[in-house]
């Protein structure tokens, strides 16, 4: 496979393949030094004449050269550690960005909410206040008050109390009836008092017909807007660390698989324990520790003739599928970072278009609000033009009131920035395997787990169980450095058929992203999280424990492997190992040759994918 890895910008690749072939590489001096080789077995030629059966060939040595040398492989995994350093430090300054700029934006939502609910308040207070007021006042002019200086507000105790007093003012005066209030030094003044009772209570009357249900609508939408736009951004902003949180697992998960020794990969038969397929993160506890050295490769053949003697291995894991999941992991975030970040814009515009015109509705109803009061207190000091200057000096025009919402942003940002310095613990970073890495390998773009190093051939082809009802499915059969064969499932709905280019059906395993919106935030939907599910093989075959059986026939296109597992558990007590036998079939009977041959010499086929070019090989981060 081409190795499609790209700096940032650039669309340049490099490969080893020209006009649809391939180049095997000849090893180096110090490969066949360090690396035994194979034994060639020897080549049966058919026999007409009816003799005795031949004799078995020899069993062919395990100690076949590893299909990728330890220099390259090597240089594959310093150059996965780069990128890894160097897209963690920089996915590290936009979240970090990301999540202050969204904090300031909803403190100072949370701020216009406030302020707003205090305009109402303020403004329903002050007519409550201006009733009561007019209410007192018309108890001064009707003199209804108490020796103290409060109003009666009983109906019928203001009714005998100014019985009482009328007839307590006829008899002083001797004359009937009640006092003439225009008589005496009190009479403007009182008179003055029905006005001013009026006056008061003609404001608030309006106050509360037209301001307050205005101010308490302008409150109730901004809470119900300030909610979901709170929901929807914290949503987007959790996404994101999750999202970001999963590479770094993925990439835990691939750096302890790529750096654990290997096993010796021993028969069965001396061997104390097995561990097929799955590694264990041997290295967690060790997060900062210098990044150990990669160890050699492991010493894997591929599958046997039928008719040799085969010696089945154990404890075999395969990095290949670790670092694709890794590489899918990064082309989720990248997916998913570049939504979230176009629903942030949009989220950002949204909050500035609200705040705008809830600035401005604000406005004009206390400019309102200011105007009725000053009429109210007309000929009193005018101790209102102050606040009234200050809101009619308020700019009207979007431009100055978005870079008033700009500036006031920035100023809390910084704030919240030396607060969380000040009062935040520092929190303990996993730096597993990218310590020490070198950041300027690492401005490259991910490409495909299709272009790994680790995999030697991808074709997509027909498999069937041994079940009596079981059928032909198309399947993306995969060949690792590691000799494994993966089988992954297409999902029928994609209508990949067998024959089809490895990139197409491997970029139908991965959903569409989806983030959080603000249609999901309303209906309460949850996101899927189960993008990874089609990205584990439904088989992984270890082809040193395999078989492969065929009738080399011109119709036929189908052959037969059978995969010698170890039994597990309770399942050793039906014997030590057990079978697992699956059907292959490729579109042409030539094809399944080549694919056979493959399959024994994974090795010789390394770097070859099926029906893919450089071309059809798109970065990972476009996924």
């Amino acid at each position: 496979m081409a190795d499609t890895e790209t700096k940032e910008g650039k669309d340049e690749s490099e490969t080893i393949t020209e006009s649809g072939g391939t180049v095997e590489k000849e090893p180096s001096s110090d490969d066949t030094t360090n690396t035994p080789t194979a034994a060639t077995p020897p080549i049966e030629t058919p026999d007409t004449t009816e003799t005795s059966p031949p004799a078995p060939a020899p069993a062919p040595s395990i100690a076949i050269p590893p299909p990728v040398s330890p220099s390259q492989r090597k240089s594959s995994h310093e150059k996965l550690r780069s990128y890894e350093s160097c897209r963690r430090s920089s996915y590290e300054t936009k979240l970090t960005s990301s999540s202050i700029y969204w904090r300031s934006f909803r403190g100072l939502l949370q701020a216009s909410l406030v302020e707003t609910h205090r305009a109402e308040k303020l403004v329903r207070a002050r007519a409550l206040a201006d009733k009561a007021y007019a209410s007192h006042v018309t108890a001064v002019f009707e003199d209804c008050l108490e020796d103290d200086g409060s109003a009666i507000t009983d109906a019928k105790k203001k009714k005998k109390i100014a019985l009482t007093k009328e007839k307590n003012a006829a008899a002083s005066k001797g004359i009937d009836g009640a006092v003439d209030k225009k008589m005496g030094l009190l009479g403007e003044l009182v008179e003055s008092h029905e006005v001013l009772a009026e006056r008061y209570a003609a404001t608030a009357k309006l106050t509360m017909e037209d301001l307050v249900p205005e101010l308490e609508s302008l409150t109730m939408q901004l809470r119900e807007e300030v909610k979901s736009v709170e929901a929807l951004g914290d949503a987007i902003l959790e996404e994101l660390e999750a999202s970001e949180e999963e590479v770094v697992k993925a990439w835990e998960i691939y750096y302890n698989a790529a750096t654990k020794p290997p096993a010796s990969d021993t028969p069965v038969s001396s061997a104390a324990g097995t561990n097929t397929g799955s590694t264990t993160n041997s290295s967690s506890s060790s997060t900062n520790s210098t990044p150990k050295a990669l160890p050699p490769p492991p010493n894997r053949h591929g599958a046997s003739d039928q008719s040799t003697e085969m010696e089945v291995l154990e404890d075999l894991s395969d990095v290949w599928i670790f670092e694709m999941r890794y590489r899918m992991s990064v082309a989720f975030l990248s997916a998913c970072w570049d939504k979230c970040s176009a629903e942030l814009s949009r989220l950002f515009a949204s909050m500035k278009e609200m705040e705008c015109t809830r600035r401005y509705r604000l406005r004009e109803l206390l400019i309102t609000f200011m105007q009725k009061q000053e009429q109210l207190w007309v000929g009193l000091p005018s101790t209102i033009q102050p606040a009234l200057k200050h809101l009619m000096d308020q700019p009207v025009d979007r431009k100055s009131i978005e870079t008033s919402v700009q500036s006031n942003i920035r100023l809390r940002a910084g704030h919240i920035q030396r607060s969380d310095q000040d009062t935040k613990p520092a929190k303990l970073k996993s730096n597993l395997g990218i310590l020490n890495a070198s950041p300027e390998n690492g401005t490259f773009e991910l490409s495909s787990p299709l272009a790994s190093d680790l995999l030697c051939r991808a074709k997509v082809i027909e498999k069937k169980s041994s079940g009596m009802i079981s059928h032909w499915k198309t399947t993306l059969a995969i060949v690792t450095a590691d000799s494994f064969l993966h089988l992954f499932d297409v999902p029928s709905q994609k209508r990949i058929q067998p024959g089809a280019a490895p990139e197409t059906a491997f970029h139908a395993l991965v959903p569409p992203v989806e983030i959080p919106t603000e249609k999901t935030i309303k209906l309460g939907a949850k996101i899927p999280k189960n993008w990874k599910e089609h990205l584990h093989p439904a088989e992984s075959i270890a082809l040193p424990n395999s078989i492969i059986s065929f009738q080399n026939t011109e119709q036929n296109s189908a052959f037969e492997i059978v995969e010698t597992v170890i039994n597990q558990g309770a399942g050793k007590m039906w014997g030590k190992t057990w079978n697992k036998k699956f059907y292959l079939r490729t579109l042409s009977h030539q094809d399944t040759v080549d694919w056979i041959d493959c399959l024994k010499h994974p090795k010789q086929k390394l770097g070859a994918s099926d029906d893919t070019t450089d071309e059809e090989t798109p970065a990972i981060m476009s996924v």
